[in-house]
């Protein structure tokens, strides 16, 4: 009922051809008569081995085994077998495990599979993408590779959306890849442009929107125009794309108060209680009736109601003085563009004296009118021939010379019946008669008679002189 196995197990693992011993017992214990041999004759399993291979990725291999007469095939990263063929196709590198079984039946076990890695290459093949302009051409580039086939058949696209187009590439080992270029249609860009108002003299800065790049009419985008000016403004997109639409920028100049002053002043002196002065007149219209002016330094400026403007030099020698002139235009000024101006002021320059005993002559014999009373003295004046009005409200009183404003008194002797006469022409009408002449009510002369007469000037020069009136000539 019970056997002994030799080795303890009625199962047995030979390599090799084996004998094993059975000896059997009864249920009461007796142990057999004899004892059993069993021989155990152990066949080969085959040992499968295969060459490895490289092929390009996408094409087929052809696995050939050899050690067994069948064989399978087991795909170790899908896990899938087959036992059709050898013929493998792979997009990447994969390892086959291959087993067999030999002419014996047995089968290849762990240690006979073989193993067989088949090695895909790929062609490195690269193509450019890109943007271009409406109607405008895009040539393909690829690399990696030694030829290529394009899809329809160019480098050169031309579409008119934007589109990809797939290469195909071969390298050395004759692998082919393939590879999209994106090309996109960029649309033309419509730009803006900023306008505005300056007053003259300033800048504009021209800020234009919408594109990547610009052309300014004239080059340059900060303007300084001197009347209002009109500047035309083009574009590019980031791809070179001209854009849909010129524009134009306005700039509108408001002019400034124009300098009503000359900017460089070199005075006259003229002499008033031991000061200078110097009146500046505005040029007519330059300043209007409510506009602000300011002189820096102010300290030097006095104001008007003429417009004129009046400045008060401290000495009547020395360096130039440079003024900064601010005038600001009254809120009914609808440009309201200030304007600042430098004028340079001379230090006076005194007039040069001109020789009065040449600019006045007297006559060396007047024949008066014969009453002995009212003698008309009747000198001429050389010099110039400006007229003006008398000051005051002297209605009646005629134009006279500008030269009779030097004069400052007249002395005159008798000779023969010794008698002084002096006028002064300060406050006196007595010596200003009409336009040229001059008399003296209180000389009284009968006969011929000869006197001295001496002119004193405002500016110290005196003339001296021989006068003959003789009241019977009738010269």
């Amino acid at each position: 009922n019970t056997y002994t196995y030799q080795g303890g197990s009625n199962i047995v693992t030979p390599t090799s051809n084996s004998s094993y011993t059975v000896i059997g017992q009864s249920a009461a214990g007796c142990l057999s008569q004899n004892v059993a041999t069993c021989n155990i004759t152990v066949l080969s399993t085959p040992t499968i081995s295969a060459s490895n291979g490289t092929v390009c990725s996408g094409q087929s291999f052809t696995i050939v085994p050899s050690g067994a007469v069948t064989y399978s095939l087991l795909n170790t990263t899908t896990g899938v077998p087959t036992t059709t063929n050898m013929v493998v196709t792979t997009l990447t590198s994969t390892n086959y495990i291959v087993s067999g079984t030999g002419s014996n039946g047995c089968s290849s076990g762990f240690f006979g599979w073989g193993i067989v890695i088949v090695t895909t290459n790929s062609a490195n093949i690269a193509v450019n993408s890109g943007t271009i302009c409406s109607g405008n051409n895009f040539t393909l580039v690829p690399s990696g590779c030694v030829s290529y086939t394009y899809q329809g058949g160019s480098s050169v696209v031309s579409p008119t959306i934007s589109s990809q187009y797939t290469v195909a590439g071969t390298d050395n080992a004759g692998c082919t890849g393939f590879a999209t270029a994106s090309v996109v249609i960029e649309t033309s860009p419509t730009i803006n442009v900023n306008s505005g108002t300056i007053c003259q003299g300033s800048s504009f800065t021209i800020v234009p929107s919408g594109g990547s790049s610009y052309t300014i009419q004239g080059g340059k985008a900060t303007v300084s125009p001197t009347t209002s000016t009109n500047y035309t403004v083009t574009g590019k997109s980031s791809a070179g794309c001209a854009v849909a639409n010129n524009v134009t920028c306005t700039v509108k100049v408001n002019l400034a108060p124009r300098m009503p002053f000359p900017s460089i002043v070199t005075s006259k002196e003229i002499v008033d209680k031991d000061e200078t002065y110097i009146t500046i007149r505005p040029e007519v219209g330059s300043i209007g009736r409510d506009d602000q002016i300011t002189l820096n330094p102010k300290n030097n400026l006095m104001l008007y109601v003429a417009s004129d403007l009046r400045l008060q030099v401290e000495t009547h020698t020395g360096a130039p003085t440079i003024y900064t002139l601010t005038i600001q235009p009254s809120n009914t000024n609808q440009n309201k563009c200030i304007a600042i101006y430098t004028m340079q002021v001379n230090a006076p320059v005194k007039e040069k004296e001109e020789d009065l005993n040449k600019l006045w002559v007297f006559p060396d014999f007047v024949s008066p009118n014969g009453d002995g009373k009212n003698e008309i003295w009747d000198p001429t004046y050389l010099g110039e021939s400006i007229l003006s009005l008398y000051q005051g409200n002297c209605e009646r009183c005629p134009i006279r010379l500008v030269g009779l404003d030097l004069l400052k008194s007249i002395t005159v002797v008798n000779l023969f019946n010794p008698k002084i006469v002096y006028m002064d022409a300060v406050g006196s009408t007595d010596i200003f008669y009409g336009l040229f002449g001059f008399h003296q009510s209180n000389l009284s002369i009968k006969s011929l008679t000869y006197c001295v007469y001496t002119v004193v000037f405002k500016n110290g020069t005196k003339k001296t002189g021989f006068i003959g009136i003789d009241p019977t000539s009738t010269k």
